[in-house]
C-alpha cells in the first residue's frame, strides 16, 4: 500500500496540514499536527484500498471457489436490500449466485481473463447468440437490444459469405428472432409483477388524499424524491460540510453505531450520498473519500471521550456506593 504523505506550511504561528490541495489539519504544534494528519491519510488510504478492491472484483470476469472450482461471471448486480449479487456459471455447468458483500467473498479468488478475440465474424456471431442474459429487468432490456443488432449483423454478413455460412448465418437470424419474442414475454411478465406489487389491495374511496403517481412523467413519488435531494445539495456549503459535517455526524450516534467502524461508515456513506445528489465525476468521489476519512477520525476522537466520560461516571458511582456502605447500620434510623 503507498503511503500517503502530507505537506506542512507554517503561517506565524499556525501549522497548515495539506494533502490534494486539501487542508486536513491545524495547529501551533507540529506534534499534534502531524499525527492528526498521519492519522486522517491512513483513513483515506484504507478507504482507497478498499475502493480499488471492489473495483477489481467489479471488472473481474471470473471466479474460483474455495473448493477450486472456476465460473464465468455472468452478472453483477446489486439485491432488494443493497447487496451485491453475483452470477456465475460454474466449470460444471451449473448456475450460481453468491452474495460478495460484508465479507461473505474473503475466500472468493477474482480473475479477470482476457477474451480472445474469435477467429472469425461466424464465429463472433454464434458466440454472441450463445450469451445468456442474468435474467434481471436490466439484463433482459439489454439483451433485446443485443439480439437486435445481431439480427442487423448476420443478415450483413450473409451478403458477402459462402453458402454454407449463409445458411449458418440464416439460423443465427432465425435463433436470434425466436429469442427475442422469449425475452420480451420475459420482461413483460417482471413489469407486470412490479405493477400487480405496487397497485393498492383495494379502490380508493371517494375522498381519500390524492395519491402520487407511480407512472412515467413529471410529479411521481420517486422523481419528487430525486429532486428535492438534488436540491437539497445543489445549496449545500461543500467547504463548511467537509470541514464541521464528520463532527456533526459523530456526535448523533449512538455509542453502539459509533464503536463499530463499519457501520459508521455505511452511515457515513449514505449520509454524504444524499448530501451530494446528483452530483458525478472523479471530483465528487474524492469529495466522498474526504469525508468518509474524516468521519472515521471524528469517531474516533468521539469514541475516546465517551469511554472516558463513561469511565469517570462509573468511578463516581463506585465513590458513592462505597461511601454509601460505611455508614452504620443504626444511622438508617436515626
Amino acid at each position: 500500500m503507498t503511503t500517503l504523505a502530507p505537506t506542512f506550511v507554517r503561517e506565524g504561528n499556525t501549522i497548515l496540514a495539506f494533502y490534494e490541495d486539501q487542508l486536513i489539519a491545524q495547529g501551533t504544534v507540529f506534534a499534534k499536527v502531524e499525527e492528526s494528519a498521519l492519522q486522517y491519510l491512513e483513513n483515506l488510504s484504507l478507504d482507497r484500498s478498499t475502493k480499488d478492491v471492489e473495483q477489481k472484483k467489479s471488472r473481474a470476469t471470473h471466479i474460483v471457489t474455495p473448493n477450486g472450482l472456476k465460473g464465468e461471471i455472468l452478472g453483477n448486480h446489486s439485491g432488494q436490500w443493497g447487496e451485491r449479487l453475483i452470477t456465475v456459471r460454474l466449470e460444471n455447468g451449473r448456475i450460481a449466485r453468491f452474495e460478495a458483500h460484508a465479507g461473505n467473498d474473503k475466500e472468493i479468488e477474482y480473475q479477470t481473463v482476457e477474451a480472445a478475440a474469435p477467429e472469425s465474424a461466424l464465429e463472433y456471431l454464434e458466440g454472441t447468440l450463445n450469451e445468456t442474459p442474468e435474467g434481471t429487468r436490466e439484463s433482459l432490456a439489454a439483451r433485446i437490444n443485443t439480439l437486435d443488432q445481431l439480427v442487423v449483423a448476420a443478415t450483413e454478413f450473409q451478403r458477402h459469405a459462402s453458402y454454407e455460412d449463409q445458411r449458418k448465418g440464416g439460423d443465427i437470424v432465425i435463433a436470434a428472432e425466436h429469442e427475442k419474442r422469449e425475452v420480451r414475454e420475459a420482461l413483460a411478465h417482471l413489469q407486470l409483477a412490479d405493477a400487480e406489487a405496487f397497485a393498492p389491495p383495494a379502490p380508493f374511496k371517494t375522498g381519500a388524499v390524492e395519491q402520487a403517481s407511480l407512472g412515467h412523467g413529471d410529479g411521481t413519488w420517486l422523481d419528487e424524491t430525486v429532486n428535492e435531494m438534488i436540491a437539497e445539495s445543489a445549496s449545500q456549503d461543500f467547504d463548511r460540510l467537509l470541514a464541521e459535517g464528520p463532527g456533526q455526524f459523530v456526535i448523533d450516534l449512538d455509542t453502539g453505531a459509533l464503536s463499530d467502524q463499519g457501520i459508521t461508515r455505511e452511515m457515513a456513506l449514505s449520509h454524504i450520498v444524499s448530501k451530494t445528489a446528483g452530483y458525478q465525476g472523479d471530483a465528487i468521489d474524492s469529495y466522498r473519500e474526504q469525508f468518509l476519512a474524516k468521519v472515521e477520525q471524528a469517531r474516533r476522537e468521539e469514541l475516546k471521550d465517551r469511554t472516558k466520560t463513561a469511565k469517570k461516571k462509573a468511578e463516581k458511582t463506585a465513590k458513592k456506593e462505597k461511601k454509601a456502605s460505611k455508614v452504620p447500620d443504626d444511622a438508617l434510623f436515626l
